[in-house]
């Protein structure tokens, strides 16, 4: 491998060096310099970074996110550096399984918009040079921050997310991504009382009939997510089945299928692992294969390519969910479970957690994440899986499909399945309520489910 890492100004780098064989390597950070500090200190949720390689008259883009800010600049900077710290590691990893011809490239004199400053930062660079914050910036900074916080923290105590399950229908099966962008009518099911939700609709068969499983969750104090059925067809007046249930909190519930068994796989982060259950000729789900112990598994997401079972999931030891990939491997569903030569795969808010069931179109291999650039589960980006092997792994996205404003539901989307002419999917609406720390200590769980049956978990 010859490469030089420079953290050098581009001019300087370029000047007294000579270009090796694969370049001069340089990140770029939105909002610096420092690294992130206008992002933070501005109240964004996100940077935009880069790692480019200059080659000749050439950009090579070896990675690219967004990466998480705070309000709290030494936060930022922490996380900043954990994350960026990797990548020149993960791109020569890249180049040695023989990734560097498909790399994307741009001409050196164009910014790529990957890298490209915000608006905003237009003060921040003069004669193309960059600079520091002077002294009356850091000093309007420091005296604004005790009105920061108190406002941050007061919003952030009033604020609730509430989410529902929608099913839209196609014309047809879907020929074209496009068509995804232009679904008509969202049939919603009813809305859940105060504090409540309903989320992640993955569907299933069984003995010819449509089922859903959906995630059941709200905010009062002490309540943990369950797996709940709901009729697919007739959800007009949903009658919500505890479904799988446990001492911990359940999401995400990935339905597919193996040979004739119907299989779900649902989020149990603060478990060991992910558990896969297998549905019963009585209609219950029993624990069938426990797998990738020692992990805490995010939205694991199972499907079949290529002759090989592939795992995709981000990590909660990572500590932030919505941000690096992994991907794993095996012969049979069972395993045993290799990790991905290349993981952690990427490290993007905007595209790495998984959003619901891959699937192919014309012969291509699409996945549906979740774009958490600026908020949780903001929109749905779908990725088209250009390279799947167990040492090569690319996507580039294909389509964004953000929530329509004037829905219910207008502030997020997170979630998408295809099955057949229907299409699965949920939204957001943002709440405020002051009294919400209150009513949170004294609504009891479940309690608004009249006669709701507990099942017994794992």
């Amino acid at each position: 491998m010859d490469f030089v890492l420079c953290f050098a100004t581009p001019a300087s780098a370029i000047a007294a060096l000579d270009p090796p064989p694969f370049g001069i390597w340089r990140f770029e950070v939105q909002g610096g310099p420092p690294i992130g500090w206008r992002s933070a200190t501005r109240g964004r949720p996100s940077v935009r970074a880069t790692l480019f390689a200059h080659v000749a008259s050439e950009r090579v883009v070896l990675q690219d996110g967004w990466l998480p800010a705070a309000l709290d600049y030494r936060v930022t900077e922490r996380r900043l550096h954990d994350v960026l710290a990797g990548w020149p590691a993960r791109a020569a990893a890249e180049i040695q399984s023989g990734g560097w011809g498909e790399l994307t490239r741009r001409p050196a004199r164009i910014t790529p918009q990957s890298a490209a400053p915000d608006p905003q930062y237009s003060s921040v660079r003069s004669s193309g040079r960059e600079r520091y914050p002077p002294d009356a910036e850091l000093l309007r900074w420091l005296c604004s921050q005790p009105a920061r916080r108190l406002w941050h923290w007061w919003r952030e105590a009033a604020r609730y997310d509430t989410w529902n399950v929608g099913i839209a229908a196609l014309d047809g099966p879907l020929t074209d991504l496009r068509q995804l962008e232009s679904l008509g009518a969202v049939r919603w099911l009813p809305a859940r009382p105060s504090l409540y939700y309903l989320a992640d609709p993955f569907p299933y068969r069984q003995d010819g009939r449509d089922w859903l499983l959906v995630e059941e969750y709200g905010h009062p104090k002490g309540m943990r997510g369950r797996i709940s059925r709901v009729d697919a067809v007739d959800a007009s007046s949903p009658a919500l089945v505890p479904a799988i249930t446990c001492d911990s909190h359940l999401s995400y519930p990935y339905t597919f299928e193996d040979g004739s068994h119907v299989l779900c796989a649902p989020e149990i982060h603060q478990e060991d692992g992910c558990i896969v259950y297998r549905l019963g000729d009585d209609g219950s789900w029993r624990p069938l294969h426990h797998v990738l112990r020692g992990r805490q598994v995010v939205d694991p997401t199972f499907f079949q390519h290529d002759g090989r079972w592939w795992l995709l999931c981000t990590d909660y030891r990572d500590k932030i969910g919505n941000l690096i990939l992994h991907g794993y491997h095996a012969d049979t569903l069972a395993g045993p479970w290799t990790a991905h030569a290349l993981n952690p795969l990427k490290s993007d808010l905007a595209s790495a957690r998984p959003a619901g069931r891959p699937f192919t179109l014309g012969g291509c291999l699409y996945r549906p994440a979740q774009d958490c650039s600026q908020t949780y589960g903001g929109a749905v980006t779908v990725m088209k899986v250009e390279a799947l092997t167990p040492t090569a792994f690319r996507e580039t996205p294909a389509l964004r499909l953000e929530p329509d404003p004037s829905s219910p539901y207008p502030d997020g989307r997170h979630h998408l399945v295809i099955d057949g002419t229907r299409v699965y999917l949920d939204g957001k609406k943002q709440r405020f309520d002051y009294l919400l720390w209150l009513k949170a200590w004294t609504r009891r769980p479940w309690s608004f489910v009249p006669g709701a049956r507990s099942v017994p978990g794992p």
